[in-house]
């Protein structure tokens, strides 16, 4: 029975979602929540996307990721649908994949030896940010940045310095609008603080740090 009053209640979201739709706009509406028409086999694409991206990581890690950062709408509002949708043709895009990948793993990625440990490190960092960004912090230098500097290095064999902090933002990808629009998105599904943003106040974090700017 619960299983067929999900069913009913995600139906009811798609089909007000495109009677929603404005003037001329209904027929790429239709075609947008066609996508999430089966909600487990979208929930899968999206995590077949993060499997590619993080790779490295135990089942157990890699599982507890995905309860965390992938979302899984059970009632949603038309609204939400709609973004989960958008959110599952996104992960389709190629590009979409090289930016997280970039983002995640940053410059000199042949000399990265630990991958495992530099995103379990990464994790712990983004945990760490993540109350300054509930708190609306701007992001700057401090333990969290550090801690962030540290997993990369390690993950090199180096230790954290100027040179090492210029290469990591050298080529980033944090301000990619694909990836913006991506977490985005999650967050609008969700409701929750997403990895997504914590990364992105690391990055500020860094910038500053190497570029300089108000504290």
């Amino acid at each position: 029975m619960e299983v067929q009053v999900a069913a009913l209640t995600w139906r009811q979201a798609a089909l007000t979602a495109v009677a929603d739709a404005p003037e001329g706009e209904r027929a790429s509406r239709l075609e947008l929540v066609a996508v999430v028409r089966d909600r487990g086999h979208a929930k899968d694409t999206v995590v077949r996307f993060w499997r590619r991206v993080l790779e490295p990581l135990t089942p157990e890690m890699f599982d507890a990721f995905v309860d965390m950062n992938v979302p899984d709408p059970i009632d949603p509002t038309p609204a939400e649908l709609l973004a989960f949708a958008e959110l599952v043709t996104a992960v389709g895009d190629p590009g979409l994949y090289q930016a997280v990948s970039r983002q995640l793993w940053r410059a000199d990625r042949e000399r990265i030896t630990h991958r495992r440990a530099l995103l379990d490190g990464v994790a712990w960092a983004c945990a760490a940010a993540g109350p300054q960004v509930v708190a609306n912090r701007p992001p700057g230098p401090g333990p969290e940045l550090d801690r962030f500097v540290d997993v990369h290095a390690r993950a090199r064999g180096e230790h954290d310095s100027p040179g090492l902090r210029r290469r990591l933002l050298s080529g980033a990808t944090d301000s990619d609008e694909r990836i913006l629009r991506y977490w985005s998105l999650t967050g609008e599904v969700t409701g929750a603080l997403t990895t997504g943003a914590a990364q992105q106040w690391l990055h500020g974090a860094l910038e500053r740090s190497v570029c300089g700017g108000p504290e």
